[in-house]
């Protein structure tokens, strides 16, 4: 199964394994099965807490930083090994512009808008969870082809 299937298939809810050995898989210490799964990850669990109302766990200045979770602590030290790719600038405006919708659905379930937050939830932040993934597998490749993952 190639990356981008695997990624339709995560985006789809179908968790199936990957069949790239996990070294192949390496981006200056970051595996990127993992950091293009948890932000699919964090959707669904935002939607978990939505449900059970636990929202309160999920602070908009925390979300919309892009620079706290594992892949944006790793794109802003390890990952500029790579800055200058267009592959790599990508990832990062992608990443950012996921922080800011996920910012986006909080704020809005904050308001009493549960209905505009879920439809950004499955809208645009899906798209871009999907966008981030691929923008991941662009990178691997690029940085393959140079001889630089």
């Amino acid at each position: 199964m190639s990356l981008e299937a695997w990624l339709e298939g995560l985006i789809k809810g179908k968790d199936e394994p990957l069949t790239v050995p996990k070294d192949k898989m390496m981006l200056n210490g970051l595996y990127i099965g993992d950091a293009i799964k948890s932000h699919i990850d964090w959707r669904e669990n935002w939607f978990v807490a939505v449900l059970e109302r636990r929202v309160g766990d999920y602070e908009f200045t925390k979300v919309t930083a892009d620079n706290l979770c594992n892949v944006g602590q790793w794109i802003y030290s390890l990952g500029k090994k790579y800055e200058g790719m267009p592959e790599y600038e990508l990832l990062k405006q992608k990443h950012a512009e996921f922080h800011m919708c996920a910012g986006k659905a909080v704020k809005l379930h904050k308001e009493g808008s549960l209905v505009n937050a879920m439809a950004t939830a499955k809208g645009p932040l899906l798209d871009l969870s999907q966008e981030i993934g691929l923008s991941f597998i662009k990178l691997l490749k690029a940085a393959q082809e140079k001889g630089a993952a």
